[in-house]
């Protein structure tokens, strides 16, 4: 029997064998983020050195109480690494026994990192995807409209967003830009034989795969390949913008005309915003909220307990109809108007995904079992 305090190590592959299906992804990814909006979590301000331009590496500690989880992920985002054949991201994470303190798991955090990111898109979707091309989701023959999604960006992050979108909204129709464009081939030629996928194609702008789009995915590597293409004017006043490339592509007009801003953690994206005038997220206005704290409002307004316009998120009186739009009136934004989801990246979100991933082995016996 193995020790409950033994290191064990988890290579990429292990963690992808032990990572929960993408709607157990989601549902860890809203467990994090809604233990953060109840003061349910400790997620510092994140440490960064940066060894070379546009280059960073990063230590992210969490604590998440609900599950007692404790861990750190150290990540590295070099941007300029595919073009002599490496990742662009790569990153450990660390599990602790909350207890004693002892490190119970050293894993590749890479795929966690891939993952983590389109799990808390995924939360956002759930709540807020609009209706498919209008208010009707079914054509004159009772058939499932597809959604119109326009990623700006084609890489590895689009891939998983790629993913979840199939697994959460069904039939699509993608449109792709990519200032490299081999690899927007490259994604276009994944998508088109999938099931779910009605029809994928390369775009020659931004500006293309932005337009009548219900969603749009922002995920692009580095300011060498282009910036600020997305602006207010692209978009439909009803689409749910996901920018998860720290707002290389999406200028400030997005959220400043948005109905309703979020970011999936309030303190590091005001922390990250204001650390460096004229860095990422410049001009940037102050988020309606965080995503966590959406997704509290919209239980208390699924439950009838609160959470609407009248008396806010903590009146326990107040009472406002069922639906995911109408969040956007409780957090002081409007319900008629697009959602834009700004991810800085969140450390209890991995944190809380790796916990699960070192249990699953613990059972299962996968990984290898180290001496200390």
């Amino acid at each position: 029997m193995v020790d409950k305090h033994a290191l064990r190590y988890l290579s990429r592959a292990d963690v992808r064998r032990c990572l929960p299906p993408l709607g157990g992804q989601i549902d860890l990814a809203e467990e994090a983020l809604i233990a953060l909006a109840r003061d349910q979590a400790e997620a510092p301000a994140r440490s960064a050195i940066h060894p070379r331009d546009e280059s960073s590496l990063i230590a992210m500690p969490a604590l998440v109480r609900v599950s007692d989880t404790v861990g750190v992920k150290w990540v590295s985002a070099y941007p300029a690494n595919p073009s002599i054949g490496l990742p662009d991201v790569a990153a450990l994470i660390v599990v602790n026994d909350a207890e004693t303190g002892l490190p119970l798991c050293v894993m590749d955090g890479t795929e966690i990192t891939a993952r983590r990111t389109a799990a808390v898109s995924g939360a956002a979707v759930r709540l807020f995807a609009p209706p498919p091309r209008g208010p009707a989701a079914k054509g004159a023959d009772g058939a499932v409209q597809p959604y119109f999604v326009g990623f700006v960006g084609g890489g590895n992050q689009a891939r998983m967003h790629l993913d979840m979108l199939l697994e959460i909204l069904g039939p699509l129709e993608i449109r792709v830009f990519d200032a490299i464009r081999e690899r927007a081939e490259r994604l276009v030629d994944e998508a088109a034989p999938r099931s779910g996928v009605v029809s994928a194609a390369v775009v020659e702008s931004a500006a293309t795969a932005c337009d009548g789009a219900d969603l749009v995915v922002s995920a692009v590597s580095s300011r060498a390949l282009g910036e600020n293409a997305i602006t207010d004017d692209l978009l439909t006043p009803r689409c749910l913008v996901l920018c998860i490339d720290r707002a290389i592509m999406v200028t400030a007009s997005v959220p400043a005309s948005a109905g309703l801003f979020l970011v999936d953690d309030l303190a590091q994206f005001l922390y990250v915003r204001d650390a460096e005038p004229g860095g990422w997220y410049a001009g940037y206005p102050r988020p309606h909220g965080s995503l966590g704290r959406a997704l509290v409002a919209d239980e208390r307004i699924a439950s009838g307990r609160g959470g609407g316009v009248a008396g806010g998120l903590d009146d326990p009186d107040a009472v406002v109809a069922s639906s995911g739009r109408d969040v956007a009136a409780a957090l002081g934004g409007s319900s008629a108007g697009r959602v834009v989801l700004t991810c800085v990246g969140v450390g209890a979100v991995d944190v809380v995904t790796a916990g699960a991933v070192h249990r699953i082995a613990e059972l299962e016996g996968i990984g290898d079992v180290l001496d200390r």
